[in-house]
């Protein structure tokens, strides 16, 4: 009998947003995402995550592509998501018989090296499944945002700076203080009172993941 790794497995083959949900829980700002693989058969999709901190996670298949709908555009929003925050996409192509192990909790080692002997070229082919859907439009950031559960502060963010939110984990006081010059910049001559004051103090107190969040939640306008 063939040895089974140990990885974790999340989400179910038949739910997008459980997939998506399933992400969403990993993104914490003490653990970073360091690699992931997007594995393809055909037009179904699962991922291999590898975190920063030693641990290697399955996602199962339940994102698809070829057409408009929840699956592809659930896609869409997981590459979206790993794009912002800079992590290394490889797309393998493999066959039906390994994704369905993926969704069976079943991998191999046999099976991982499959998965990774399989990169597809071009390398960035991944962008294609992203494209069709605009995820950098309003309507679209909102949706990416709000895949995160109510516990990740992530769901409190002001879309204005999503972007830096993502960054908070690696480099928490450039992103504080980027979000709050934009917001300066952005508020200037309507904000509320006494917002400069009480926006430098909290650049000088607490810690920096307390510090944005409550950047986030004081909007200045």
């Amino acid at each position: 009998m063939q040895n089974i790794v140990n990885i974790e497995f999340h989400g179910s083959e038949y739910t997008t947003k459980s997939c998506l949900e399933a992400i969403a829980r990993l993104y914490r700002f003490d653990v970073s995402f360091k690699e992931v693989f997007l594995i393809t058969a055909k037009q179904r999709h699962g991922f291999l995550i590898y975190l920063g901190c030693g641990w290697v996670v399955g996602i199962k298949a339940g994102f698809t592509s070829g057409y408009h709908g929840e699956g592809p555009r659930g896609l869409a929003t997981a590459l979206n998501f790993f794009g912002c925050l800079g992590v290394c996409i490889i797309e393998c192509e493999i066959s039906d018989f390994v994704l369905n192990r993926l969704n069976a909790s079943a991998l191999t080692h046999k099976d991982i090296a499959k998965i990774q002997a399989s990169r597809v070229v071009p390398p960035n082919r991944w962008r294609d499944y992203v494209h069709d859907f605009q995820l950098d439009s309003p309507p679209q950031s909102a949706q990416f945002r709000d895949q995160f559960p109510y516990d990740v502060p992530i769901r409190l963010i002001d879309l204005r700076i999503l972007d830096l939110a993502l960054e908070l984990a690696f480099n928490p006081d450039t992103a504080l203080l980027s979000a709050y010059r934009r917001f300066r910049r952005a508020g200037e001559g309507s904000m509320r009172p006494g917002w400069g004051a009480w926006g430098d103090s909290i650049c000088k107190s607490i810690s920096a993941q307390r510090r944005f969040v409550a950047l986030a939640i004081y909007k200045p306008f």
